[in-house]
């Protein structure tokens, strides 16, 4: 599978309500966002990529700009590995899990 973070990039991964769930946090801009693998009855995979902040932060864009490259690099990897590309459009997405939610300070 040809897919790497970018050297300024980390991730941890966790299992959330039984599904997978990648956080990625960048050394400047803090967290970026996560990705849910969410296994479908069908045997596929849905991928939700999630990016936080406020959409009218300017810095949300920058974090989603990295994010969505390292969704569209990992689900272009993921493809070939999962059966190609048979995509079932969903009648109805699965919930995404609950992160953990945290308070941060800012002065």
């Amino acid at each position: 599978m040809g897919f790497s973070l970018p050297a300024d990039v980390a991730v941890t991964k966790q299992q959330l309500e039984g599904q997978w769930v990648y956080s990625f946090r960048h050394d400047d801009l803090g967290e970026l966002g996560r990705i849910v693998l969410q296994g479908l009855s069908t045997g596929q995979c849905h991928i939700v990529s999630e990016v936080i902040g406020d959409p009218n932060d300017p810095m949300t864009a920058k974090r989603q700009a990295i994010l969505l490259t390292i969704s569209e690099q990992l689900t272009s990897a993921l493809t070939p590995v999962s059966g190609g590309d048979d995509q079932i459009p969903l009648q109805s997405a699965p919930e995404s899990p609950k992160a953990p939610r945290e308070i941060v300070k800012v002065s």
